[in-house]
């Protein structure tokens, strides 16, 4: 089974993002998540997604989560920084992003 995990920010109408992929075989690990914080790549994301628009942004200006992976119940989730909500066009074009199929 291969999975993806990562992490985002919500930029205006757009989203940068980065994404790590996994495949999940007979594994003890139950939770899988992006390697990395948001500040280590946010300056080489930004710079290259979205035409470089958002690079004079501090890394923390946009609203920013994460995807993850529990392969215990095999489901993905997906959250914001500070508990916000994810508009539901959001939560659509980050599914896509990230190719999930399941519900969240």
């Amino acid at each position: 089974m291969k999975i993806r995990v990562g992490v985002f920010w919500i930029c205006n109408f757009d989203i940068v993002y980065d994404i790590e992929e996994y495949i999940i075989e007979n594994d003890d690990k139950n939770f899988y998540e992006y390697s990395k914080h948001h500040i280590e790549v946010w300056n080489e994301l930004s710079s290259r997604q979205c035409n470089g628009k958002y690079i004079k942004y501090n890394y923390d200006f946009f609203p920013r989560g994460r995807v993850y992976f529990d392969a215990e119940i095999k489901k993905y989730s997906i959250e914001l920084n500070n508990g916000r909500d994810l508009p539901k066009s959001k939560l659509i074009q980050i599914k896509n992003i990230f190719k999930l199929n399941q519900n969240i």
